[in-house]
């Protein structure tokens, strides 16, 4: 713990940049919900300082509630006229939470089993098989909000969300009747592009990760497979387990090496931004810190790659 909070003392005068001005205020959706300054961003980062400052225990249950109830979208960061990484500061203070107070069961086997290569595929597997019954979107809709069946409610209401709409699975969607480009094989002239296939996203929507290949092929990017890659690591950082993330992100970045990647396209929002921070989150690492910073230079959206003139869609020219 002493550690932690040494760490977050380094960063002590990044929480000073805040000067309290309220600019993120509208922009923070826990705080246009809840009217609560505690839940905004100043009002975390002033408990941030507090427990930096030894004024507030790490373990109070102040501290975890209105950490735990920040949905980490970091909208203030482009309002905030300071340039307050606020992103930054919540993961620190999330790993001293969750040291100071260990997160429940399922807290912590859900990331040890998104980033197993053993565990994954079966849990996977069991995950489309339960959203093939119908059963997930049934219990969306009738189980109660609150409580206990609350957050079941909200677990089998995400796991309805990944299902194929179904224009789409008709027999008659977009793509239907073609093949599409294996990756691996070289698709015109263009940057050496690998796509992350990530844990959640190959597992419940490898229907877009295919459709990613389809469209990147079809505007002259070079796709190759990136052997050994895994989840991104979000969702451990997320967690307070920056340990388990800087693990994830030093198997990545070596497996989109070996593959000589030079672009790394992503088409998970929460993916991409996580890999984006991969230089900050291994910043202290001499073996690798450099080249993590190398690599997140590469990490781009797909939206940002085909967000240009001429875009291909389906065999079409889009404007």
């Amino acid at each position: 713990m002493t550690d932690l909070l040494q760490e977050l003392k380094r960063q002590e005068e990044k929480l000073f940049n805040c000067v309290h001005c309220g600019f993120c205020l509208p922009a923070c959706p826990t705080y246009t919900r809840l009217g609560n300054e505690a839940d905004s961003p100043r009002g975390r980062l002033h408990f941030m300082r507090a427990v930096v400052e030894g004024r507030l225990d790490p373990a109070s249950t102040a501290f975890q509630e209105h950490l735990d109830r920040c949905l980490g979208c970091r909208a203030c960061e482009s309002v905030c006229p300071s340039g307050v990484e606020y992103g930054h500061l919540l993961e620190g203070a999330r790993e001293v939470l969750s040291r100071a107070r260990p997160p429940g069961l399922l807290a912590r086997a859900l990331p040890a089993a998104m980033a197993s290569p053993t565990l994954l595929p079966p849990l996977m597997l069991m995950a489309r098989m339960l959203r093939g019954t119908g059963i997930p979107a049934l219990a969306a809709e009738r189980l109660p909000g609150g409580g206990l069946l609350g957050q079941v409610r909200l677990g089998l209401g995400m796991l309805a969300a990944t299902a194929c709409p179904r224009v789409l699975d008709g027999g008659r969607g977009a793509g239907r009747g073609s093949t599409p480009p294996s990756v691996g094989r070289s698709l015109g002239k263009g940057a050496a592009t690998a796509v992350l296939l990530g844990c959640v996203q190959e597992g419940l929507l490898g229907r877009v990760n295919r459709a990613t290949v389809r469209v990147l092929g079809a505007n002259g990017y070079r796709l190759v497979e990136a052997a050994g890659q895994g989840c991104c690591g979000a969702l451990h950082a997320h967690t307070g387990d920056l340990e388990g993330a800087r693990a994830l992100a030093r198997r990545n970045i070596i497996a989109f090496e070996e593959a000589g990647v030079e672009v790394v396209a992503v088409n998970a929002a929460g993916c991409g931004a996580i890999m984006k921070e991969y230089g900050h989150l291994l910043a202290h690492d001499p073996e690798i810190g450099e080249r993590a910073s190398a690599f997140a230079a590469k990490v781009r959206d797909v939206s940002e790659l085909l967000a240009q003139p001429g875009l291909r869609v389906g065999g079409r020219l889009s404007l």
